[in-house]
């Protein structure tokens, strides 16, 4: 699986739960009396900031794939022979 492919994946299931989760909060918890209510908003609101946790795990994994190729590219130029005396 390319980096791409696994950077889009992160999105688009970052995106999609937290949409559910704001689904959950302003279209299926107003439905309810005020108990129901009140819980059915708190756990739309913890899935959907579960869906920004795995877009931010995401991004993260990219950077940190991005500055381990730089790491290796900056080093392999370092390793180079010194021709000074």
């Amino acid at each position: 699986m390319t980096r791409r492919t696994k950077t889009a994946l992160y999105w688009i299931i970052g995106i999609a739960t937290s949409l559910a989760g704001v689904a959950i909060v302003r279209l299926v918890a107003p439905q309810f009396d005020a108990k129901p209510s009140a819980i059915l908003g708190s756990i739309g609101h913890i899935v959907a900031l579960g869906g920004l946790v795995v877009i931010a795990f995401g991004v993260r994994q990219r950077v940190w794939a991005q500055s381990a190729e730089n790491g290796a590219e900056a080093k392999s130029d370092s390793e180079k022979p010194d021709d000074s005396p």
